[in-house]
């Protein structure tokens, strides 16, 4: 009786009656991430939490200010060309140990995003208003939540323990001299508390 019932499981999964992410329907949804875009954010990795506004500048060029948590308000990280350099109201200094999970995540994400933003149309599972795009990177597999219109709203890899809620997004400009492909930055400022002056650059 119970391998019965187990083949039973398995053809109605074979026959894509609810076995997909959340038993949706197959479908596709119209995205556009190549353009400079601005987004509030919500991000947890294991035990660490944070809040942060990103930002899109170009192909490869991203800032990502932090409001929280305290230790972390007003740092900035920029990630150009692979590279992610931190900084305080323009003064450069290390990537902050506690912004080292974070830090990384967000490398996968822009990648993900960098694989993306060339793309107008994505194959997604339809969960109500929403549409879940399903990828792999080498780090492992992520899921992407967009509503219908294409805007981004989580973004998800459970092998790393990574969760980012994304709220308020809006298309922007790219900051004057830029060309979409760097961020701009101040100069003349003081560091966070506990951070080293030493300008560097993290991978």
């Amino acid at each position: 009786m119970k391998k019965l019932l187990l083949c039973g499981l398995t053809a109605l999964c074979l026959a894509g009656t609810g076995c997909g992410i959340g038993g949706g329907e197959s479908g596709k949804v119209q995205v556009d991430l190549q353009q400079p875009f601005q987004v509030d954010a919500k991000l947890t990795v294991d035990e660490t939490q944070a809040e942060a506004s990103i930002s899109r500048y170009g192909d490869q060029a991203w800032d990502v200010t932090f409001s929280q948590p305290d230790s972390l308000a007003g740092v900035q990280l920029a990630f150009l060309d692979g590279q992610v350099t931190a900084s305080y109201k323009g003064l450069s200094f290390s990537v902050p140990q506690s912004a080292m999970p974070v830090k990384s995540m967000l490398s996968i994400f822009i990648e993900v995003a960098g694989e993306l933003d060339g793309q107008k149309e994505l194959d997604c599972v339809k969960e109500g208003d929403t549409c879940v795009v399903e990828g792999s990177v080498e780090q492992g597999s992520y899921t992407l939540t967009l509503d219908q219109q294409g805007i981004p709203l989580k973004f998800e890899m459970p092998n790393q323990k990574f969760e980012m809620q994304l709220t308020n997004f809006r298309q922007t400009e790219a900051p004057d001299g830029t060309e979409e492909t760097t961020a701009p930055a101040e100069q003349n400022a003081t560091e966070p508390e506990g951070t080293s002056g030493t300008a560097t650059t993290a991978q």
